[in-house]
């Protein structure tokens, strides 16, 4: 299989999506004996969820050479996509890039139409929850947990900023 070729990216169905890029990115990247990252996907469930919701977590290892035990922060992606979708574009090459910087991603793709207000804000509280009881496990400094939406996904983000300490939302902690 051709992944670059000219000036396109080239495969068998579905192999140009930047989702298999990062699943081919990581398999690299784990494929030596130091594991440098851990790729989980992880269903979602709400009262209300779609069975396809799901929390794909990169998280990069520390090196054994120097950097034991660092703690990194990470960033929660909420994909746009008007609420009808989440977009591959505002997902995978985002987390790409925050990867290089040294930041632990993850990508929540929550709960589209026909759900309805607040199924994916209920999401989106459960991961916070997720990560907060993975902390140790996954070496996320607890301090800096940071929610990064585009489009509809920000309103989502905005959305728990505003409504983070409602009964509806806190019964979920």
């Amino acid at each position: 299989m051709q992944i670059f070729a000219g000036k396109g990216i080239v495969g068998s169905a579905g192999t140009g999506s930047p989702r298999f890029l990062l699943v081919i990115l990581c398999r690299l990247c784990i494929s030596n004996r130091r594991q440098n990252m851990q790729y989980e996907i992880i269903p979602i469930r709400t009262k209300e969820s779609a069975e396809d919701t799901k929390f794909y977590a990169y998280i990069l290892k520390s090196s054994m050479d120097f950097q034991l035990d660092v703690y990194r922060p990470m960033i929660i992606l909420c994909p746009g996509g008007g609420y009808e979708m989440t977009s591959d574009r505002e997902a995978e090459p985002i987390a790409m890039r925050l990867l290089s910087m040294g930041y632990h991603v993850g990508i929540l793709r929550y709960s589209v139409a026909p759900a309805r207000f607040p199924t994916a804000l209920l999401e989106l509280a459960e991961v916070m929850k997720l990560v907060h009881e993975n902390r140790e496990k996954w070496h996320v400094d607890a301090d800096k947990i940071f929610v990064q939406g585009s489009s509809a996904g920000g309103h989502l983000a905005a959305s728990l900023g505003v409504f983070w300490n409602q009964p509806f939302l806190c019964e979920l902690a």
